[in-house]
């Protein structure tokens, strides 16, 4: 299975002091539709495409952002994403298939905490950042990097 891990786009600065209510930003918004196109291309033509969301508004508009550009009707709200229980999220994506490709939308620190324990890699999560990692089929908790983008990259 692949993975990728993808941070929310830039947010605008609130009054919520959790920073549960921040959206987008026009420009994060655009970088997000950037590298939605990026990761279209890199995917090619991938059938079974799932994507689960940190239930925060920023992470929720991009992954909807992805969700339109890959053509997948439904994203899955987790609450596991927002707390980083990687545990929990390990047992759901063991049920998907082997040749399916799993985004998750989320959150620093955990993302560059959860590249460390699958893969040993501190990846540097910038807002609009994206990684892939291939799950191995014998250690559901363990992976392989095959990519990292920052956002500056696709940018146009």
């Amino acid at each position: 299975m692949e993975l990728i891990l993808v941070r929310h786009g830039a947010a605008e600065k609130g009054e919520d002091p959790n920073g549960e209510e921040q959206a987008l930003t026009k420009q994060g918004s655009k970088k997000i539709s950037d590298l939605a196109a990026g990761i279209k291309t890199l995917l090619g033509k991938r059938i079974h495409l799932h994507i689960w969301s940190s239930p925060l508004v920023r992470a929720w508009q991009t992954s909807q952002i992805l969700a339109d550009m890959l053509g997948v009707k439904q994203v899955e709200k987790l609450t596991a994403i927002q707390e980083g229980d990687l545990s929990s999220l390990i047992e759901m994506w063991t049920k998907l298939n082997k040749d399916d490709c799993l985004i998750i939308v989320g959150h620093q620190p955990h993302l560059q905490e959860w590249s460390v324990l699958l893969a040993g890699a501190a990846l540097p999560f910038k807002k609009g950042a994206a990684a892939s990692f291939k799950i191995k089929s014998d250690a559901p908790d363990a992976a392989e990097l095959c990519w990292f983008t920052q956002p500056a990259f696709w940018s146009k």
